[in-house]
């Protein structure tokens, strides 16, 4: 509450700029916001890096499109690196001859993250 009334009262008549750049997703930041006294950043950087928004005056995120679509062409394909996970020696060993990726939830909806736990198959 404290820095709220700083950042609104002095810092944003200055014209400094309110980021948040976290590992959660933008889901997850719109739930903390729910619940807790956040104010809305001028940008929002998430997902690791892989989401960019600003917000319009209403306070609704807008993606930053220029920045997911550089990720996109810079080659990353989740399931190529699924595969290759898959089919590493090492893992298989330690696993015992069979891995299984469970996605994590943060990335399900994200084609340009990939937050797994490996776990052994028939495990």
């Amino acid at each position: 509450e404290e820095f709220n009334t700083l950042w609104q009262h002095v810092l944003v008549p200055c014209g400094h700029k309110l980021v948040y750049n976290t590992g959660r997703s933008l889901a997850d930041y719109k739930a903390l916001r729910r619940d807790w006294d956040l104010l809305i950043p001028d940008v929002f950087i998430g997902g690791c890096g892989t989401q960019m928004y600003t917000f319009d005056p209403e306070g609704n995120e807008v993606e930053v499109s220029a920045w997911a679509e550089s990720l996109r062409q810079s080659g990353w394909d989740k399931p190529a690196i699924a595969s290759k996970i898959l089919s590493d020696p090492r893992l298989q060993t330690q696993y015992g001859g069979g891995v299984e990726i469970r996605e994590k939830t943060e990335s399900q909806d994200n084609d340009l993250l990939f937050s797994m736990r490996l776990a052994a198959t028939g495990a």
